[in-house]
């Protein structure tokens, strides 16, 4: 199922006491705008990578319930 979640709904799941890789990962899939910064607990895959990782990504994120996509923007990758 696919759903798109706010920044402020993320911040909420982050700042809370739920566990990046158990209860929640953000997946940052930027590539050289990455630099600037990086959400804690993220997982990055460049988008240049992507279609290479995605079977690995799904296996090993299949039992975490949440699983955000994050680029930039959020709305070009």
């Amino acid at each position: 199922m696919v759903k798109y979640t706010s920044a402020s709904e993320l911040a909420n799941v982050i700042l809370s006491d739920k566990k990046p890789w158990k209860d929640y990962l953000v997946v940052d899939v930027r590539d050289e705008d990455r630099i600037g910064g990086n959400i804690k607990g993220s997982y990055h895959v460049p988008s240049k990578n992507f279609l290479n990782e995605v079977d690995k990504l799904v296996k090993d994120t299949r039992d975490i319930p949440m699983v955000v996509f994050h680029c930039r923007y959020s709305q070009e990758r």
